[in-house]
């Protein structure tokens, strides 16, 4: 199972946003080599800043993985129903797009949906997108079971794409509420002793984030932001980090 994840930072219209936008992306690839996050190797994990479509098309079809996370940060909207993310100054791309040719596939999302009209969009290609126990010592997971538990639970997935929203159409994304939440609520998943055994799916995070999140920015900073999940395939997300 050759597994790949994408880290894509798009169009940052200034330093301030280069600047948080990177700090997440060092945050995403932090914790999916963690083994709360599948251990990914260094080469496991491709970093791009500002790509244009061509290289990474190339880099895509050069690495052919079986399984692909493909985190999007940066600038989004909504038009005729499909999502459009700024991917450098000069490009723009349907996110859907982005699973080409690979099987499995999980889709994150940091970025608005807010509705807008008349943006030229360069097309990835002709196909159709798919859419604590008190006093009980526990044993801790070690690097190559966290690895090979996260492997096998992916064979056993259905081939499929999952998009994961950071908000709904016409909503904004604020201040990388989503990706934190997001992480945050995966650490602290894995830590729990209740869950040993166990690998949390992106799914039913999903679920938790749905009902949760919405209620804490708006308690926050007063605005409505409601995270969405497109796809139903129960790609592993989140391992304990108690073998018994």
């Amino acid at each position: 199972m050759k597994r790949q994840i994408f880290l894509i930072k798009g169009h940052s219209n200034n330093d301030v946003e280069f600047n948080v936008a990177t700090e997440y992306m060092n945050y995403y690839s932090g914790y999916f080599k963690s083994l709360a996050g599948g251990v990914f190797e260094d080469d496991e994990i491709c970093i791009l800043k500002d790509p244009k479509v061509e290289e990474l098309k190339f880099l895509i079809d050069e690495m052919k993985p079986d399984y692909a996370i493909i985190v999007l940060i940066g600038h989004g909207a909504t038009q005729e129903d499909f999502q459009l993310f700024q991917i450098n100054v000069n490009e723009v791309i349907r996110a859907g797009q982005m699973q080409l040719e690979i099987k499995k596939q999980l889709i994150i999302l940091e970025s608005c949906r807010v509705e807008i009209e008349k943006i030229s969009t360069v097309d990835l290609t002709a196909k159709t997108p798919n859419y604590r126990e008190g006093g009980k010592l526990r044993m801790l997971i070690e690097k190559k079971q966290a690895k090979q538990r996260y492997i096998e639970r992916l064979i056993e997935c259905h081939d499929g794409v999952v998009v994961c929203f950071a908000c709904r159409k016409g909503e904004s994304a604020w201040n990388y509420y989503f990706s934190q939440y997001l992480i945050q609520t995966s650490f602290n998943w894995h830590a729990d002793r209740n869950n040993k055994q166990e690998i949390l799916s992106i799914t039913t995070l999903m679920n938790i984030i749905s009902q949760n999140l919405p209620k804490l920015i708006n308690e926050r900073i007063n605005v409505d932001q409601n995270p969405e999940i497109l796809g139903n395939v129960d790609y592993p997300f989140a391992i304990s980090k108690f073998q018994i």
